[in-house]
Order: C-alpha cells, then structure tokens, then sequence
C-alpha cells in the first residue's frame, strides 16, 4: 500500500468532515438522555478532541484555507476574537470554563459552518441526506421510548450528572419522556420536517412509508409535550413545505399558483392542527387501554388475582398553569429572569462578562427565590440576552451582522428560485428559522456542545453553501 492509497483513505474515512458530523450528532442526541450522559457523557470530549485533529490536519494539507474566502466566516472569526477579549477582561471569573466555551465555539465555526474546497451541489445534497437520515433514526427511537414511557405510564425522577432532579415519563401534565418538553419538542419538529422533505424528493415507496410512520411517532410525542412555541413554528414550517411543494408539483409559476398554493398550505395547517385536537383527546386514554390489556393478559396467565378489571381512566394532558394559578404567566417566569440579566448587561454592556459569569453574577438581582432556582438550572432561557450579557454590545453586534447577511442572501435565492426551489436548502433555511424563533425563549444553540447546538450549526453551514450554489 503506498503513501496515495494511505492519504485516500484517510481523507475519506478518518480525517472527514462528514463523518465527524455524524458522529457528533449521534453523540449528542444519545447524551441528550440525562441517564446516558452520566454514563456516556465525557466520551463527547474524545470526539472533540478528534474534530481539532481534524482541523490540524487540514491546516497541515492547507486544505482549511479555502474555508477562509467566505467574508461571512471573517464575522465568525471577528465573534471569537471578542469573546477572547472578554474572557481576558474578565479573567478572575470563570476562566477555564469560558476558554472552553470559546474552543467549542471555533470548533463549530470551523466544521460545521466553513467549507473546505469546491464542492458540487450533488455532493453537497448528498451529504446533508446522510446527516438528516440519521437525525431522523436518532429522533424515532428516542420518539420511541418517550412514547413507550406515556403509554406504560412509567414515570419517576432521579439525579443528573450535576446532582439536579431529572423528570422522566409524565410530569405536571407534560411528557417528559427520556429527557425533558423542551427538548424532545424541538426535536420532533425537527424530524416531521426532515420526513416531510424525504418525502417530496425521495420516489422510493420504502423511504416514503418509513418517514410517514415517523411523521406520525413525532407528531403523537409532539402533542404530549404540551410545547405551544413548537406546535406554532411546526405549522410554519409545513405551510411553507406545502407551498412549495405544490408550486414544484404544478411547475407552472404565476400568481394563480401561488394563491392555490398558499390556500392549500393553509388549509394543510388546519387539517394538521384539526387532527392534533382529534388525535390528543384519543392518546388520552391510551395508558388506560395499555393497562387494561396488561391487567387482562395478566390475568389469563395466572399472574394477577381475577379481580374486578380497573377503569379505563383518561389522562390529563393540559399544561398544568392551565388549571392552576401558577407563577409566571405565559412565559413560565422567564421574563423575570430576563429582567434581572438586562441588570446585569448594564453593568458591563460593551465587552460582557463572558458565559460561565452569567449565573454567578446575574442572580444578585433577583427578588424571588423561586425564579433563582429557575435560573439556575435552565440559564437565560434566550439566546440573544445570552449573547448580548456573555459578550456584551460587540460581540452581539457582530453575530447579529452574521444572522442578518447569512439568512438575507438564503432567503434572496429562495425568492429567486421558488419555482425550481432545491427542498434541502428550503429545509435548512426552515430549520435555522425555527431555532432563531424557539431560541428567543431558550439559549442552546451557542457557548456549548448540545444537540441543538450541533444541529444548528451543521443545517446554518448547509444552509448558507447551498445558497452558493444556487446563485452561482
């Protein structure tokens, strides 16, 4: 075997960039379970270690380089030369832990958002079919046993990595599944609309089928999550698909199309919303059935007393501050906790006080105990106030120049093209959106290795080369 043959198979298997994105997602995905994170949790870090070997090496094949012709990377860059600067500025913080956040955020920047070489549009949808294929068996077998814990109603908590309690299986009216609403909503919005695009462009009856039953796993588990900033951007995001779906299908562009297209996209989000009303009033008294069979199996073997049958009961599945005068209103407390970290950005409002800071110093403004505790285990609950606290007037300022060019010129080529439009590029403009919409009431996607963070990422870089290739 020669030195070529040795290099070839390395660029292909080991120092890959797609192969490292499936890796990270399966990683993230699987540790996104409170119980496989206390056990599997660090090995994260040995991938992470493996994506910067892979950056070494591209920057040793001078490969990398190619990646830095963009000017929208220079802003990614200009970003982690400010947060570089608030760390030094606030080096009696939370240092280490901040130098750590900046190395994941270069991380994600350099893998997942820069491209390296020319690549062809085939190759490129190619990639991003494999990527969303195993978001999509990740997400189904997690929709799998979220769903299994509904219907044995097996439900209980125990502790995390960091000895906080973790809910599983029902809680306070929502699913909670394997690992939180929160979480799992946002994942099965992002699944439905991977399905959706498998669907329109894929012409095999197999894939078809697979990705309607998964459609339909993800849709049941979105409805027990109880998560109304999830069901809104869902039933944007399949207008959208539907419109665009008709508009190819016709593939005849005018303004009667469009308008048939818009009313059919409509009427799909209120076919959608009408079946989820149907649908949730039938799970239920899902539990109860399940545990009806159960007792009458049970009893047929021996292994149960032949007493009376137990009632099929029905299982409230109303957010809980919907029958209860609980604090916090429509936002769940978070507005109290944004008004004590604009407390805190005023404080240091050009450079910031870095990520790891914002806990530590932005709790000394709360009045409420309650809302303490809130914020300590869930942060910001907003990305931008994120942003805008850990690096303060410039650091934002630059991500927000980033935000606005990268989705002003995807959105500039999807208008161009709408009666042509390339679905894989239409999807991960839809998913960047939803983030930049449900982020407004979380902070995952940035300052940290998470699921949400990686596909974030991943989608933004698809998102914004497609876009390219489009234009060209």
């Amino acid at each position: 075997m020669t030195t070529n043959d040795l290099k070839n198979i390395g660029d292909k298997y080991i120092f890959n960039r797609t192969v490292f994105k499936c890796l990270m997602l399966i990683a993230v995905m699987l540790t996104s379970v409170p119980y496989i994170h206390n056990v599997l949790g660090g090995y994260v870090k040995v991938l992470l270690v493996y994506g910067f070997l892979l950056i070494g090496y591209e920057l040793i094949t001078r490969k990398f380089f190619s990646a830095l012709s963009d000017k929208t990377g220079w802003l990614l860059i200009a970003f982690c030369a400010s947060y570089a600067v608030t760390i030094l500025i606030n080096i009696n913080g939370k240092f280490m832990g901040d130098i750590k956040n900046l190395a994941y955020t270069v991380l994600f920047f350099a893998l997942f958002f820069m491209f390296t070489g020319k690549k062809t549009k085939e190759d490129s949808v190619k990639e991003i079919k494999i990527i969303s294929a195993v978001i999509i068996i990740c997400t189904f077998f997690l929709g799998v046993a979220s769903f299994i814990t509904y219907m044995f109603s097996f439900s209980g908590s125990y502790l995390n990595h960091v000895g906080i309690p973790v809910y599983y299986g029902m809680f306070e009216n929502r699913l909670w599944g394997v690992y939180n609403p929160n979480t799992g909503s946002t994942l099965n919005c992002i699944s439905i609309v991977l399905s959706m695009i498998f669907i329109f462009t894929d012409k095999k009856r197999k894939t078809r089928v697979l990705n309607s039953i998964n459609i339909v796993l993800q849709y049941c588990v979105l409805l027990l999550t109880g998560s109304r900033a999830a069901h809104y951007v869902l039933f944007l995001m399949v207008a959208v698909l539907i419109f665009f779906f008709v508009i190819n299908k016709v593939k005849k562009a005018n303004i009667k199309t469009m308008g048939v297209s818009a009313l059919i996209a409509v009427v799909s989000v209120v076919l959608v919303s009408g079946t989820g009303v149907v649908l949730k009033e039938g799970l239920a008294y899902l539990p109860g059935v399940t545990n009806s069979i159960v007792y009458k199996i049970s009893a047929i073997t021996g292994k149960v007393e032949n007493t009376e049958e137990p009632e099929i009961e029905k299982t409230e599945l109303d957010r809980i501050e919907t029958i209860e005068d609980n604090k916090g209103g429509f936002f769940s407390g978070r507005t109290d906790i944004w008004k004590a970290c604009f407390e805190e950005f005023a404080e240091s409002p050009v450079f910031g006080i870095g990520k790891e800071n914002i806990i530590d110093r932005a709790i000394e403004n709360f009045d409420d105990d309650l809302w303490k505790e809130h914020f300590k285990q869930g942060g910001t609950h907003n990305i931008y106030l994120c942003i805008l606290l850990a690096t303060g007037a410039v650091g934002f300022l630059i991500m927000a120049a980033f935000a606005v060019i990268t989705l002003f010129k995807v959105l500039k080529v999807t208008v161009k093209n709408y009666n042509n439009i390339n679905f894989w590029l239409l999807g991960a403009l839809l998913l960047c959106i939803m983030f930049y919409i449900t982020e407004f009431v979380e902070a995952r996607i940035l300052f940290q290795v998470s699921t949400f963070s990686v596909i974030f990422w991943v989608y933004c870089g698809y998102m914004y080369n497609l876009a390219g290739m489009e234009k060209d």
